[in-house]
């Protein structure tokens, strides 16, 4: 309905760019980016949590955190229904700085087999700590899936991952770092 009064639609499901160009709308893909001021690594703290995760707790989420903890990771989750309560929007990137490993989450909704991208996706890699998501096509475009983030298929798969890259403080960092410079160098607001 509101496509014929559109000059050009951004999306950041790349699928989309040929569904709105069917209908006669110019279209671009245009993924969600960081701001490399706001999330950067904060080398004067001290990484303290393990894992971190902020979002509400349901779903393919619940399962996750819950078998990351059942397994033996201390992971610090916020948001509606987790021990940690609602964490302040302003709080989130030395969270993120402070932690070993971001835990990102691509689906969407209660669905475990849909998957999107997520600003998250680029505020983990830029916070300077190693980001960790669902295996996304999508961001195969946008980083180097296993050396600039890693990810994971399934929870069992996710657990094994964050158990791996725990154990190996240098190529935990050295992901890590390549995720950042990456994020840096192309997906800033000012590079979009």
């Amino acid at each position: 309905v509101l496509i014929p009064y559109l000059d050009l639609a951004l999306t950041a499901a790349p699928e989309c760019v040929e569904w709105y160009e069917k209908e006669g709308c110019p279209a671009l893909f245009f993924p969600e980016a960081s701001d490399p001021n706001i999330f950067h690594p904060m080398p004067e703290l001290p990484k303290i949590h393990d894992v971190c995760f902020v979002g509400s707790r349901y779903g393919i989420r619940d399962k996750l955190v819950t078998g990351l903890r059942k397994s033996g990771v201390r992971v610090a989750a916020y948001g509606a229904g987790w021990d940690g309560g609602r964490l302040d929007a302003k709080d989130v990137p030395q969270l993120f700085a402070q932690s070993k490993i971001v835990l990102g989450v691509g689906t969407v909704g209660h669905c475990e087999d849909f998957y999107a991208l997520k600003m998250r996706d680029f505020d983990g890699p830029m916070s300077g700590s190693l980001y960790l998501t669902h295996d996304n096509p999508d961001l195969y475009s946008l980083f180097e899936v296993g050396k600039e983030i890693v990810t994971y298929c399934s929870p069992s798969d996710c657990v094994e991952k964050v158990k791996t890259y725990l154990k190996d403080d240098h190529e935990r960092e050295r992901v890590a770092a390549a995720g950042r410079i990456r994020a840096v160098r192309d997906h800033t607001w000012d590079r979009r």
